[in-house]
């Protein structure tokens, strides 16, 4: 993604869509059918947002914790290699030359790994790990102001966390 301090001029061109709908042909991620949706679903979710007369898509704070998340808790699971592999695998699917029930099957089993209980507790702890990092760094920004202890913020995390089987971002 694109790193950029908004209180910064920006010296180089932002991508554009076309610019992501390029990459992602050249990466072999996603289908003709599929580009628009892909962009549209980072649109909403706010991980980018459009900026300007030039549709430059931006990486938004949101979206640059969600891909840290992601990168962190499941690099082995989510990655352009991995979507690609998938993308090969639908191929195949499609061509005859791959059994649709052995792939599933793998998928299965991935998915059953990433909603273990070891796996799930590693998630809190990336996300109580995260959180306090953009804490911390707030709360050195904000010296004076009345906040939260780091240890009274991670237990609100936890019951957070805790009380919801879901994790969204």
């Amino acid at each position: 993604y694109v790193d950029i301090d908004k209180s910064r001029r920006v010296q180089y061109p932002l991508p554009r869509f076309h610019d992501a709908v390029r990459w992602m042909k050249e990466w072999g991620i996603g289908r003709p059918s599929t580009y628009a949706k892909i962009i549209d679903t980072l649109i909403d979710r706010n991980y980018v947002e459009v900026t300007g007369r030039s549709h430059a898509l931006l990486v938004t704070e949101r979206g640059k914790f969600a891909y840290e998340f992601l990168k962190r808790a499941f690099e082995d699971k989510v990655s352009v290699s991995v979507t690609r592999g998938l993308e090969e695998a639908m191929n195949d699917i499609e061509e005859g030359k791959a059994d649709y029930q052995e792939i599933l099957s793998k998928i299965h089993k991935d998915i059953e790994y990433i909603q273990s209980e070891k796996v799930r507790q590693n998630i809190i702890n990336i996300i109580i790990e995260m959180l306090s990092e953009k804490y911390t760094k707030l709360s050195s920004r904000k010296r004076g102001l009345e906040i939260l202890d780091r240890d009274e913020l991670i237990n609100n995390i936890k019951q957070c966390i805790i009380r919801n089987s879901e994790l969204v971002f």
